[in-house]
């Protein structure tokens, strides 16, 4: 049996058939891939079943086996889940000033299959298609909205983590990253 749902998501899994998965789980994982087709990931989860086993507390009266208490899978936060203060200090126009970003330097991200790009200006806000935007955030959740498709129904701006959406290459390394790895690697050499 699958336990891995497309965008690498690993799940303890019973097949279960026939049951359409909660929207809320569907828009979790469209979030954190959005290069996936709602179809897959109803798909996807429709053979899933998800089992928490939480531990008693160890203040609980009477014996605890641990075999019995263990949970039953560990699934990890993504590895840029927690981000430290002094990374989150760090905005775009920080970046700029430490050298960390260059001026005009290209950001790039991939949604519904399709690639796009933005410019990083001067002040720190981004350009996309034309447009400026206060924040990574602003202009991802802009694309976002712009590339919806029309089974998606609302025209409110999707939330997202800009951070994260967009990737560029590290100056420094060479690298292909998300603008949060800069960040984190900014922060780092402070």
């Amino acid at each position: 049996m699958n336990n891995i749902i497309p965008g690498g998501w690993y799940f303890p899994v019973v097949e279960v058939a026939g049951i359409e998965p909660a929207k809320e789980i569907v828009a979790a994982v469209r979030h954190r891939d959005p290069d996936l087709k709602l179809s897959e990931i109803r798909e996807s989860l429709a053979r899933v079943r998800v089992v928490f086993d939480f531990p008693a507390p160890l203040d609980a009266p009477g014996p605890i086996s641990p075999a019995k208490h263990r949970p039953a899978a560990l699934i990890s936060a993504p590895d840029d889940a927690h981000v430290q203060e002094s990374e989150r200090a760090l905005s775009v126009k920080k970046l700029l000033d430490m050298g960390r970003l260059s001026v005009g330097v290209i950001l790039e991200a991939t949604y519904l299959g399709q690639r796009h790009t933005a410019e990083v200006l001067p002040d720190g806000q981004i350009r996309y298609a034309g447009t400026v935007y206060k924040s990574p955030s602003t202009a991802g959740g802009a694309l976002k909205l712009a590339a919806k498709q029309p089974e998606e129904g609302s025209d409110s701006v999707p939330s997202i983590d800009g951070w994260s959406f967009w990737r560029v290459r590290d100056e420094k390394t060479g690298d292909l990253v998300t603008l949060k790895e800069i960040r984190r690697r900014a922060a780092q050499e402070l």
